[in-house]
């Protein structure tokens, strides 16, 4: 007998005893633990150290040596992601653990503090459906994992949100002041934080909120912006430099444009940066935005289950309940902070930079399903979530281990009595090993060459004449058994090899 042909009695029963017990259980908890589950296979094991992390890295080691160094760019002015990190990297030294601990408090953090707002707000069932779909999300586990501007932003505001759903509709001053402390630091993180946070603020304009509540939220903020401005004003002599070098962060060369773009123009509504963002898909500029967060493997199915709960919930929009107006006002506020953000500060598309819209999307699915559309709650619990789950291990089992390779490398350059240089993507990649940052970037001149390189090395494309194979190695995809067992399925197989190379230069011999 299918599990259909079940009488309604004992199919409800059966729905009873698996779902309605679970919500029992604390929903931060299990969301957290959930969480875990997700990172464990790979915890402080991010391949990644290129790009925005390295750069944070970079910030928190001149921490680390000299105690305070002058910003020069938006990096090294966001000052809550590298100055915890610097502390660590000159307590404990330099390790993946300590470079890793900052994101990964954070994760947790955003994860607890989601599922706890739902649950102070709508009840255990919204906050658990929430919380395990949030915590399922790859690109949650993700940032978890490596040093970013994006899951600290998010924590913070998380955190600030919580604190103003603690205030007791604005009776507890002191709350607020946190509140608006918290807010601050999301926007010293990072400026886009003031779009999320302006929008949270019309959100409460909307619920009727005290004025006392935004006077004490607001003097919570400018205590900690104005010491942030007197920090800089002492230390750089311009109280508004964190600000400047946010604002001028297009400046700064980056891959994900076409070289010919002119980036010397203003980010406000620039269209040739809009227009020419890199992208997955490419349909217009007008529509890119939202269809390139749809089509993306990190959030794509978390934010397409808000839509269909959105549509097989519509009918219970209207009733008027406190839960339908707080999805209204959801929805109105995601679609505000996306315009905002893809056009008006042109930003680039990219996932992780509309976190604030994801946990927004989670939110109106939890509410949703809780109150208006229980009957899809095994689904969402029993469906969506093992998918979403088994999706992050997917997407990991595409990566390399960090640690072997690092190992590696720093094995043969140590075995080596020649000269051995590198360059900057490797140093990159590789930079937590010390003999391989201790590597000059001068692949011309020196005999020995250690390269990541695409493909196997004999012929790969950074192979230059007169260069022969003296060590190589194909990387090993993915450093956990579910990985492993994805991988063996032919899961990800399009992905590009890449290897490990001691390159011989004859030339540099003559």
């Amino acid at each position: 007998m299918t599990f259909s042909a079940l009488p309604t009695s004992r199919l409800s029963l059966l729905r009873s005893r698996w779902v309605g017990a679970i919500p029992a259980a604390h929903p931060v908890a299990l969301s957290c633990l959930a969480f875990l589950f997700v990172i464990s296979p790979a915890l402080f094991k991010h391949p990644a150290e290129t790009g925005d992390p390295v750069e944070y890295l970079h910030a928190a080691r001149c921490v680390a040596e000299r105690w305070f160094c002058a910003p020069h760019d938006h990096w090294s002015a966001r000052w809550p992601i590298f100055a915890p990190t610097g502390l660590l990297l000159r307590l404990w030294g330099e390790s993946r653990v300590t470079i890793g601990m900052l994101p990964l408090l954070h994760g947790f953090a955003a994860v607890g503090l989601f599922t706890a707002i739902l649950s102070r707000a709508f009840g255990k069932p919204a906050a658990l459906i929430g919380g395990l779909l949030f915590a399922a999300t790859p690109l949650i586990s993700e940032l978890a994992m490596q040093l970013n501007a994006d899951i600290v932003e998010l924590s913070f505001l998380l955190a600030g949100v919580f604190a103003v759903a603690c205030s007791d509709r604005g009776r507890r001053a002191g709350t607020l002041v946190l509140a608006g402390a918290l807010f601050a630091l999301a926007v010293e993180t990072r400026l886009t934080a003031a779009v999320a946070g302006l929008l949270i603020a019309c959100g409460l304009l909307a619920w009727r909120w005290p004025v006392r509540a935004f006077l004490l939220i607001g003097a919570g903020g400018l205590l900690v912006l104005g010491a942030s401005m007197a920090a800089h004003w002492i230390g750089t002599g311009d109280p508004l430099t964190l600000y400047r070098l946010s604002l001028a962060h297009t400046k700064v060369p980056t891959t994900e444009l076409p070289d010919w773009v002119d980036t010397s123009g203003s980010p406000f509504f620039n269209l040739d940066l809009i227009r020419n963002w890199s992208r997955a898909v490419s349909v217009h500029w007008t529509v890119d935005p939202a269809i390139n967060l749809l089509a993306s493997p990190k959030v794509g199915l978390s934010l397409g289950a808000a839509l269909l709960a959105l549509l097989l919930g519509r009918g219970a929009l209207s009733n008027g309940s406190a839960e339908m107006r707080a999805v209204g006002t959801l929805i109105v506020g995601s679609l505000a902070f996306l315009i905002i953000a893809a056009f008006a500060l042109s930003i680039h598309p990219t996932p992780r930079m509309f976190l604030p819209l994801l946990a927004a999307a989670v939110a109106m699915t939890a509410i949703l399903v809780s109150t208006a559309r229980a009957d899809l709650r095994p689904l969402i619990l029993f469906g969506l979530v093992p998918l979403l789950l088994a999706q992050s291990f997917v997407l990991r089992s595409l990566t390399y281990d960090p640690i072997d390779v690092e190992r590696m490398a720093q094995s043969w350059v140590v075995a080596e009595r020649e000269p051995v240089a590198t360059d900057w993507l490797t140093r990159r990649h590789l930079g937590l090993a010390p003999a391989v940052r201790a590597l000059p970037e001068d692949v011309a001149a020196a005999p020995l060459q250690l390269l990541l390189a695409p493909g196997a090395c004999e012929v790969s494309p950074k192979r230059r004449p007169g260069w022969t194979v003296r060590r190589a190695a194909l990387l090993r995809r993915s450093h956990s058994g579910i990985g492993r067992m994805l991988q063996r399925a032919g899961i990800g197989a399009q992905r590009e090899q890449w290897s490990l190379c001691l390159y011989r230069n004859a030339l540099a011999q003559t």
